[in-house]
């Protein structure tokens, strides 16, 4: 088992460092900083409310998410935990290519492993991972939501934060229309592919474009990270 970060982790960069050296994840030191950011600023929230990643694959970013969430705080990690959905009418060409390279097992995974939508017990790996680092899924109120999101992304609690690594514009804007409604006041959305996929940066930037004020954008370089302002 990795050090556990309760005294913990000396800093959130050695975390990163090390989920990266495991290959558990291809987020940048870059976005892992963003997402530090962002944890500390919802963690400011003055309401409760769940804290949730949406496209988990290995599960890098959801040890990081729960080894920097407030102890008391749920993380429910949605997937399909296996083969990504297709890309839409909504995104371009360059996202359906990307796609059929998936789709024929042409992908890679880090480090040349396996790529993680093609391994069959990719829900007990990330079981396995978040173990690994330190991570007890019933101390620390971690639950596995799988399926499509369409079929699974309903909540009745508050939400206070949000890691939406979701590809296409469909699964974004599904993303969108479920957290939004339960995103509290001071509550923080990040897309970690507003820069990569052009259907993701769509869907936000209509999201944006129709909320108006009610949110402001924190940092849009590596990923892009918006709060609720009302």
């Amino acid at each position: 088992m990795l050090a556990r970060a309760s005294a913990q982790f000396p800093t959130h960069k050695r975390l990163a460092r090390e989920i990266k050296g495991a290959k558990l994840s291809f987020v940048s030191p870059r976005k892992f900083r963003r997402l530090s950011e962002a944890l500390t600023i919802a963690g400011a929230a003055k309401a409760p409310g769940l804290y949730l990643e949406a496209g988990v694959a290995l599960g890098g970013t959801a040890i990081y998410i729960g080894r920097l969430k407030p102890a008391g705080a749920p993380l429910a990690l949605f997937d399909v935990f296996g083969m990504i959905p297709p890309p839409g009418d909504e995104d371009p060409q360059e996202s359906h290519a990307r796609f059929a390279q998936i789709a024929a097992g042409e992908a890679q995974g880090l480090g040349g492993e396996v790529y993680y939508g093609y391994r069959h017990d990719l829900e007990k790996t990330v079981r396995t991972n978040l173990e690994r680092f330190g991570l007890d899924l019933a101390h620390d109120h971690i639950r596995f939501v799988p399926g499509v999101f369409e079929e699974t992304m309903s909540f009745d609690e508050p939400i206070r934060f949000a890691h939406v690594d979701a590809d296409w514009y469909s699964s974004v804007t599904t993303c969108l229309d479920r957290i939004w409604p339960r995103l509290v006041t001071g509550g923080v959305i990040v897309f970690d592919d507003y820069h990569s996929y052009d259907g993701c940066r769509r869907a936000v930037d209509n999201f944006v474009a129709a909320v108006g004020g009610a949110v402001e954008v924190l940092f849009s370089d590596s990923s892009f990270g918006l709060i609720r302002a009302r």
